[in-house]
């Protein structure tokens, strides 16, 4: 038999070039998971640990004591340090400060006044920016708290506010646009959830949260921070209420 010593050299060659492919396909497919999957993030800051687990014993019994269609607040800071029942007497605030979008998904099953609320006041986002969420999976984690709550329940989502930037907090407000954004994008046509516009939110880039609407940290509302964003959320909540009480 003669054997060609061409096809000797070649076939090292042959076996570099599969070893090649194999490698680039790994890496190619590695990309694509990190891409799509959603990684675990933390719920929470870590320091805000002990204070949600205070915050939710108060949380309970005070849901437990709440009777049916009450005006319930679920979400983070923004909505834990309203003074709610001023605004709506035999209110249940449901905020804590730090919660993620997946944060409120794990603890809400525990509130049986969600059940017979009246409505429903979501309030999220900061957050997941600051923990490194996605949009995706903020909007999703949204979709899945409105979907465990009764058909007929109204739901208002309300727009994120800014940071005021100045304070060190570079950066937050493009990513706060973006995610309005897509709120916008993802619940403008919801037949179940009724968007709500913030007067603090920022309209670009450099638009900060007004000095004289925060508490001095760049982040939590002032009171007139809150008498203006209460200013379109309160018309908002009496228009749903309205509406269901005609239907």
């Amino acid at each position: 038999m003669i054997v060609n010593p061409l096809l000797k050299r070649r076939r090292p060659g042959l076996k570099w070039v599969l070893l090649i492919v194999a490698v680039v396909l790994a890496t190619l497919a590695t990309v694509a998971i990190a891409f799509f999957m959603q990684p675990e993030l933390p719920l929470r800051d870590a320091m805000f640990d002990d204070h949600a687990a205070k915050r939710q014993q108060i949380m309970l019994e005070q849901d437990s004591a709440t009777g049916a269609g009450a005006i319930v607040l679920l979400g983070d800071s923004h909505l834990e340090l309203m003074d709610n029942d001023q605004r709506w007497p035999g209110s249940l605030n449901l905020g804590i400060r730090g919660d993620t979008s997946a944060a409120v998904l794990d603890r809400m099953d525990s509130y049986q006044s969600l059940a017979t609320a009246r409505v429903v006041i979501i309030s999220l986002g900061a957050n997941d920016i600051a923990q490194g969420y996605r949009i995706n999976q903020t909007v999703a984690n949204v979709r899945d708290i409105v979907s465990r709550l009764p058909a007929q329940t109204p739901v208002l989502l309300t727009a994120i506010h800014a940071m005021d930037e100045r304070v060190g907090l570079v950066g937050y407000n493009r990513n706060i646009r973006r995610w309005n954004e897509a709120y916008m994008e993802a619940f403008a046509q919801s037949d179940r959830i009724h968007l709500v516009a913030s007067p603090h939110a920022p309209e670009n880039d450099a638009d900060n949260l007004a000095i004289a609407m925060h508490i001095g940290d760049g982040i939590h509302l002032s009171q007139a921070g809150y008498d203006a964003w209460i200013s379109v959320l309160k018309p908002a909540v009496d228009s749903v209420i309205d509406a269901r009480s005609t239907n």
